[in-house]
């Protein structure tokens, strides 16, 4: 009898140790995903920051590394609009324009879509193309996807590029 009592507490307490084992790994999981975001967000930060001071190099290889390193498309297309910026920055409107309308021809329902159709605009205004940019800021005021502050950029772009229209 003690054989069997001592056997049925053995695997009661194996059974425990299973299931606070598989908790442990939950929390460390959600920790693991929560330390990601926060390390992804403070690399997007990073990135940007790179990009104003002129730190190009650093800016792409933060970027390059993020878009590899993650799965999710949605914050792939967060990284392309962080990757439009550092174009623009660089002066390369062209390619800055290119890779945000990838985002919103390819994946139109994009939770970046409204972002990349502003990054678009600004390329394209750049590029001496008003007709077109005046287009696409519409297109980002009017998109699902744009919030307040990022519609009133839009429009108010808008405005500047139809009075600078009116002048000519």
């Amino acid at each position: 009898m003690d054989g069997v009592t001592s056997w049925g507490d053995a695997a009661e307490i194996k059974a425990r140790s299973l299931a606070a084992e598989r908790t442990n790994d939950s929390k460390s999981k959600k920790k693991t995903r929560s330390g990601a975001l926060a390390a992804s967000s403070e690399n997007r930060n990073r990135a940007i920051q790179a990009i104003r001071d002129g730190h190009f190099d650093e800016a792409r290889s933060l970027i390059r590394a993020a878009i590899k390193a993650t799965d999710s498309t949605s914050s792939k297309h967060s990284w392309r609009i962080v990757e439009s910026e550092l174009e623009f920055g660089m002066k390369q409107y062209a390619m800055s324009g290119l890779i945000a309308m990838r985002i919103v021809i390819l994946t139109p329902e994009s939770e970046q879509a409204g972002a990349a159709y502003f990054r678009a605009g600004r390329a394209f205004e750049k590029l001496g193309r008003n007709d077109k940019a005046i287009e696409l800021f519409e297109a980002c005021a009017a998109h699902q996807t744009s919030g307040e502050s990022l519609k009133r950029k839009a429009e108010k772009r808008i405005e500047t590029l139809k009075a600078a229209g009116e002048k000519e």
